[in-house]
């Protein structure tokens, strides 16, 4: 699993260091090797958070009452729900994993941080208002 099973290590370690209860925000696309309740941020990128259409995935961030974020790459004011990030918990570097023994390994940084829920309205840059 660690060399074919693209973001195994990473779930692993973040399994490790965040606690039992916790609910995840997460920019990684393995979900579900995740041993924690999960949810993707993968549709981020393609809505505009001001726009009535984030309003059923704000809403399911704040119903599952997430707790912790976890981001790849740096942490910029351009990261997904910047003013929600909390404190870092932790930093990695994880191997993307490849099919193809004679491909050059390849990494990428992640972030854990804790996510301020009560934030949510304001870090989404959202004029909606969850209720």
């Amino acid at each position: 699993m660690n060399q074919y099973a693209n973001g195994y290590n990473l779930m692993k370690w973040t399994g490790s260091v965040l606690p039992k209860d916790a609910v995840l925000l997460s920019q990684h696309r393995s979900v579900a090797l995740s041993e924690r309740k999960t949810l993707s941020l993968d549709w981020a990128k393609f809505v505009n958070f001001d726009s009535i259409i984030a309003s059923p995935y704000l809403k399911e961030i704040k119903d599952e009452n997430v707790t912790h974020i976890l981001i790849l790459g740096e942490i910029s004011k351009d990261s997904p729900f910047f003013g929600c990030i909390g404190n870092v918990i932790g930093k990695t570097k994880s191997q993307i994993a490849m099919r193809n023994p004679l491909a050059p390994k390849d990494h990428f940084t992640a972030i854990l941080a804790e996510f301020r829920i009560n934030n949510l309205s304001q870090c989404s840059n959202s004029v909606l208002k969850l209720k």
